[in-house]
């Protein structure tokens, strides 16, 4: 029904849901699961930083299709762990049917359960923090990268790809994320 819809009529139904709900379910939950204000401080921290270092790690794969039931948190700690890597190396955003426009899922059910400087305090320094670190050891990420790469080609993907030109452009795609911070001038201590 919803594919249905023309675009403005989907803008309709997105307002009115975003209108209508608080955004604060994933919020409420760390906070009524705490034992007491340290534990919440304590998981609410972590949640922030994982949710961070995953954004980014998952931008690097280019993975896609990034939502609550992919997303697991912890119980106990708070920390956040992706799940369902179908649509990785950016298929998703090749789709013809709601491709993914954005790098990361930041809805704001999720910026909601951050620190209270929400995506500009702990969640901003953490990702600088891991391009950083990405950054500084990107002849180790390629490797890990290409060894991905080939382990994919050995177990049956170069078929589905049909395609040695899908290797060399996963190659050249993989190359581009970790040079990326490079084009754009990062340096995490000038922040």
């Amino acid at each position: 029904m919803y594919h249905r819809l023309t675009s403005l009529q989907k803008q309709e139904v997105f307002r009115f849901a975003r209108d209508n709900t608080s955004g604060d379910d994933l919020a409420k939950s760390m906070w009524l699961s705490s034992s007491d204000s340290e534990s919440w401080l304590d998981r609410r921290t972590l949640y922030t930083r994982s949710l961070a270092l995953m954004s980014v790690v998952g931008y690097m794969l280019g993975l896609g299709d990034r939502h609550p039931s992919n997303i697991m948190l912890q119980r106990s700690t708070g920390k956040v762990v992706h799940i369902d890597f179908g649509d990785c190396w950016e298929v998703a955003q090749m789709r013809d049917l709601y491709p993914e426009k954005v790098p990361f899922r930041l809805t704001r059910m999720l910026v909601n359960a951050m620190e209270v400087g929400g995506i500009d305090g702990t969640f901003r320094s953490t990702c600088e923090l891991v391009l950083g670190v990405l950054r500084q050891n990107r002849s180790s990420v390629m490797a890990m990268l290409e060894t991905f790469v080939y382990v994919l080609f050995e177990r049956g993907v170069r078929a589905w790809c049909s395609s040695v030109v899908f290797e060399r452009d996963l190659r050249a795609w993989c190359s581009s994320v970790v040079f990326e911070c490079e084009a754009k001038d990062y340096h995490p201590s000038h922040s």
